[in-house]
C-alpha cells in the first residue's frame, strides 16, 4: 500500500469507538478503518477552505488529517520519543504540538490511537 490520508471518522457509528479511516492517496478510496495506525514520512494537512466552512457552519466536516506510509505497529518500543499533536479548527489553522502550541507540518513517524495523535518530529 502506498501513501494514505488518515482522518478521524465522524460517522455516528464510529464516534463511541474512535475509528480512523485510511484513504488511498492514489485512488481516493477508503481502504481501511482502524483503531490504531502507525505512519512514516508524514505530512500534516489542513484544507483551509474546509476549515472556513466548519467555522462558518459550526458543523463537523473532514478537512484535516495525516498523509503517510502505513507501517506495522510495534507497541512499547518508542512511545517515549513521541510528542502529542492536535488540531482544533476553532483554535488553530494547522496541527500544533500540545506542549508548546508550535505549528507542526511533518514528522518522521506518527502513532494514532483513541488517545490522539503522537509524532516523532
Amino acid at each position: 500500500m502506498g501513501k494514505v490520508f488518515v482522518y478521524r471518522n465522524l460517522a455516528p457509528q464510529y464516534r463511541k469507538d474512535v475509528m480512523w479511516s485510511l484513504k488511498d492517496q492514489r485512488t481516493g478510496l477508503v481502504v481501511a478503518r482502524e483503531r490504531m495506525v502507525l505512519l512514516t514520512d508524514v505530512q500534516f494537512k489542513v484544507s483551509q477552505a474546509g476549515r472556513k466552512r466548519v467555522l462558518a457552519t459550526g458543523r463537523k466536516a473532514v478537512h484535516a488529517g495525516c498523509v503517510g506510509i502505513p507501517a506495522p505497529i510495534d507497541l512499547g518500543v518508542w512511545l517515549d520519543q513521541y510528542v502529542r499533536v492536535t488540531y482544533n479548527p476553532y483554535k488553530y489553522e494547522t496541527f500544533v504540538r500540545c506542549d508548546t502550541g508550535e505549528p507542526v507540518t511533518s514528522a518522521s513517524k506518527v502513532f494514532i490511537n483513541s488517545d490522539g495523535v503522537f509524532a516523532v518530529l
